[in-house]
Formats: structure tokens, sequence, C-alpha cells
């Protein structure tokens, strides 16, 4: 089952059970989804890598709110956003730890043949379609800096 359709299956279910976070929660992925599909091309259907980075982005949305909340000492609002937050992390990927993801792009680098700063672009390019939601682009960035830049 493709994840929008998973999402979709879930809204139902919350819907049912009376879930009200976990509704409004999965109708905005929704609604971000269908905005994004008219964007790209009318009725098409984004793939799950698509969909996931939707996902992504509300939860980085939502995190970025807690810390607002939080500085307003609005912890009432604060708490509405973690709830989101936990709702859409359900649906991500887990985290890799930082020697996993290290171990893992040293051995995308030999296998795409990577060796100098030159096959930097084409490096991130297939480590951010494998590591898509495992992990943040910026230390993938920086991991994958530091092993070319390594003699």
């Amino acid at each position: 089952m493709a994840l929008f359709e998973r999402i979709q299956a879930d809204l139902k279910d919350a819907m049912k059970s009376g879930d009200k976070c976990r509704m409004l929660t999965l109708r905005s992925v929704i609604s971000d989804v269908k905005y994004a599909q008219v964007q790209v091309q009318k009725g098409q259907i984004l793939d799950d890598n698509e969909v996931l980075a939707i996902i992504q982005r509300g939860a980085r949305k939502r995190q970025e709110a807690i810390t607002a909340y939080e500085g307003a000492d609005r912890n009432d609002l604060a708490e509405k956003e973690r709830a989101e937050l936990a709702v859409l992390q359900s649906y991500l990927p887990q985290k890799m730890s930082a020697d996993q993801l290290e171990q893992e792009i040293r051995q995308l680098l030999l296998d795409i043949g990577a060796t100098t700063k030159k096959d930097f672009g084409r490096a991130m390019k297939e480590a951010m379609a494998k590591f898509r939601g495992a992990a943040e682009g910026d230390d993938i960035r920086k991991l994958i800096d530091r092993v070319l830049s390594a003699p």
C-alpha cells in the first residue's frame, strides 16, 4: 500500500475512533499532498518519497512551532504541536545513528565510485534519495564532505 493510501485509510480510522488530533493532522497532510499534486501536474499522483518530503516539512514546521511556543511560555499550544508531531513521526522512517549513517555513506560512496570532491554532487543526489527521512540532509552533506576530503 502506498504511503498516501495508508494515510487516507488511517484518516478514516481516526474519524471512526474520534481521535480529533490525529484526524486534523492527517487532513492537513492530505491537503498538502493534494496541493503539491496540483502544483506538479494536474492529477499526477506523488510517489512515496515526495509524500515523505511533505510529511518531513510538516514535522519541521511543528518542531519550530514548539520552540516558539515554549519561548513565549505557551505550553498549551506547544503540547498541541507535540501531539501533531507525534502523529507525523509515526509515518517517518526510523532515524539512523551517526555511526550507522557513516557506515552506510561510506558503502554508498564505494558503490558509486565517488573518491574526490568532484563527485560530491552525484554522491549527495544518491545519498538523499537513499536516506530521505532516515537522516537530516545537513548531516549527510557534512559526512560526505568529510569522507571525500579525507586522504
